[in-house]
């Protein structure tokens, strides 16, 4: 598993993000509140090939990312696509 903490890595992952289908699980800030109300801590993403990389947007022990560009023609599958919505606007998302 990688945490992305600085341009190198984050380029890393975007390659391989835009090349392979993926899991995407957002995390809350405060998972207490509706996720229009908090902001994105941490995005898991495992792709399809096993890899894991943990972006952190907003957390207080980790160097945060700014947002990347997650737009691709690969397929995301994730367990909740309107929490994902509210915190990325992608397409070929399919909710399990």
């Amino acid at each position: 598993m990688v945490i992305v903490e600085n341009k190198s890595q984050l380029q890393d992952f975007i390659k391989s993000y835009k090349t392979e289908d993926s899991i995407l699980i957002p995390i809350p800030c405060d998972s207490n509140k509706h996720s229009v109300n908090t902001k994105l801590s941490l995005l898991y993403v495992q792709l399809l090939n096993g890899n894991e990389f943990i972006l952190p947007f907003n957390h207080s022990e980790t160097l945060n990312i700014e947002f990347p560009n997650l737009k691709s023609n690969t397929k995301k599958y994730t367990y909740d696509i309107k929490k994902l919505n509210h915190f990325f606007k992608l397409s070929n998302v399919i909710d399990v």
